[in-house]
């Protein structure tokens, strides 16, 4: 079934499977009845000899799946809570989007008892009557100025004469200019109404006048935050609301929440298994490292960024795009040794991913190890390993094994580099390029002092 189903995928397959493991063992226990009856001349050990081997069953399921399942280690559902709620001041609100980051915040403060002076507010639920009414009556209190007659009967309501009070064109709301947010508020794309969320949003920030921190949480879309991205600031896992423009990030509340604040357990534990869901919030840490690193690229310190890319290996997932970026950033920082060893990193990341993960194909595997050969890098050993690697993934494939004689040629081994074209001619027949490449390399060996011996190109 195609993303995104999460409810029917929990819920409803779920709980079928669940019965049609009921009707598996009900039909067992007929089966064992049955051939009790037909083997009654049979010893009883032999019946329950056979009924044990039905066992087997469920003991294969759990062999299988026990890695997915096991969650010895596994923190970082809490982690993330905590650390959403850790990096907002005393008394802040924080909005969410969805059940992934605001069920676990609601676990640590209610059932932990961690942070509980902050409000989370769920921008789904916010669309809502009685929710609006539980964040104006119940601690922590927000200041919402609406009564439960205008609540229920205007702005939830769904008759058109309602409908029409939530007619909106793009303007500046008063809220807003009450606080010195000079920011258009516009609707969706293809719609003229404002959704509940978006007036209950911009109603709370008015009425809250800078009395109380506001924060939204990183997963948070572009199209939920009612344009209010120029004044948003990156602090860590949520962007809080600042009084004037910003350039997107506060460098020292980040790095504080990074490296005091933040829980990171189990992150890179190859024991703690991570589904697709998880891997795509640990992007939210990556994020978070890679804004930093571009602030040292920007300042050019070069020395904090490495340390901060060193601490991020050691503390989070970083992946393929995080090493790739990471190399990015310190290769332009001056930082070409340690830029190439990312690049390699990032490779790597790759070819663990072969066969999984649809970018991880052999022809970008090729193309990174390419990127190594280039200036400022010149990285001939790390590029020789990757393409090594990509032949082992597909050796029928001849760009690796091209490629790979180009590097030896590069390095002064041409012996290795014929060695490399004859064998690949060998066990998959000729080929034009390869071809080419063994005439060229035939030459090049022929004269090896030569300045203008021919290369691979």
């Amino acid at each position: 079934m195609p993303d995104p189903q999460p409810r029917e995928r929990h819920y409803v397959f779920g709980g079928m499977y669940l019965a049609f493991s009921l009707w598996i063992g009900l039909g067992w226990v007929a089966i064992i009845e049955a051939i009790r009856e037909k083997l009654a001349q049979f010893s009883s050990s032999l019946i329950a000899i056979i009924a044990v081997a039905g066992l087997l069953l469920p003991a294969g399921v759990f062999a299988k799946l026990y890695h997915i399942e096991d969650r010895t280690g596994d923190y970082v559902a809490y982690d993330y809570a905590y650390n959403m709620l850790a990096g907002c001041e005393q008394d802040a609100v924080i909005f969410t989007n969805g059940d992934n980051d605001t069920f676990p915040l609601w676990f640590l403060q209610e059932v932990e008892g961690i942070r509980k002076d902050v409000r989370v507010v769920n921008l789904s639920l916010l669309n809502t009557g009685w929710y609006i009414k539980q964040l104006r009556d119940r601690e922590p209190k927000i200041d919402i100025r609406f009564d439960d007659t205008l609540i229920d009967s205007v702005l939830t309501d769904t008759q058109l004469v309602d409908l029409y009070r939530r007619l909106w064109e793009p303007k500046i709301p008063p809220e807003f200019k009450n606080i010195g947010l000079d920011i258009e508020v516009k609707t969706l794309e293809g719609h003229d109404l404002l959704r509940v969320q978006d007036i209950m949003v911009i109603k709370i920030l008015g009425w809250n006048e800078w009395k109380k921190p506001m924060h939204f949480a990183i997963t948070i879309p572009a199209s939920n935050r009612v344009g209010l991205d120029p004044f948003l600031s990156m602090v860590g896992m949520t962007m809080k609301v600042m009084p004037q423009r910003n350039d997107g990030s506060d460098p020292e509340a980040l790095r504080h929440n990074l490296m005091h604040e933040y829980r990171f357990r189990g992150l890179n534990d190859p024991e703690v298994h991570k589904d697709e869901n998880t891997t795509r919030l640990l992007g939210n840490y990556r994020a978070c490292v890679l804004q930093l690193a571009l602030h040292y690229k920007d300042q050019g310190d070069s020395d904090e960024m490495v340390k901060l890319m060193r601490w991020a290996e050691k503390n989070i997932y970083m992946s393929w795009e995080g090493y790739y970026t990471a190399a990015d950033h310190l290769s332009a920082a001056g930082e070409h040794e340690i830029a190439a060893e990312y690049l390699h990193k990032s490779t790597d990341e790759f070819i663990n991913l072969y066969g999984t993960d649809p970018v991880a194909t052999y022809d970008n595997i090729v193309s990174l190890a390419g990127v190594l050969l280039n200036e400022p890098y010149s990285a001939f050993d790390r590029a020789e390993a990757i393409y090594r690697q990509a032949i082992v993934l597909e050796p029928n494939r001849w760009e690796g094994h091209y490629e790979l004689a180009a590097t030896l040629q590069a390095i002064g081994d041409i012996p290795g580099a014929l060695t490399v074209v004859r064998q690949y001619k060998i066990q998959y027949g000729e080929r034009p390029e390869m071809l080419e490449a063994e005439q060229i390399l035939l030459s090049a060996s022929e004269r090896p002092a030569a300045t203008d011996s021919a290369a691979l190109p």
